[in-house]
């Protein structure tokens, strides 16, 4: 219980955690992922070089989902299709 303690004690003043203040009050922390932490904190051409590779990764993902996602709007009548996805 007491390292559980001292862990939030020593995320709390992190420079990179930040606190949220769900709906119903309570307080939840982020922590941003590892490797943006790492560059963050330790900015090397290395570190750099890996946080861009993941970053790219992460944005060919997000725009995949909204490809597909697009596909149903269109498939749906949500959306209507434009002359360039025809």
């Amino acid at each position: 219980m007491k390292s559980q303690i001292s862990n939030l004690k020593s995320q709390k003043e992190s420079l990179w955690i930040e606190p949220v203040i769900s709906p119903d009050g309570s307080i939840r922390y982020y922590v941003p992922p590892k490797i943006v932490l790492d560059f963050l904190e330790d900015p090397t051409e290395e570190n750099a070089k890996r946080y861009l590779e993941w970053n790219k990764e992460k944005l060919r993902k997000i725009n995949a989902a909204q490809e597909v996602l697009n596909q149903i709007a269109v498939q749906e009548d949500v959306v209507k299709q434009t002359n360039s996805e025809k």
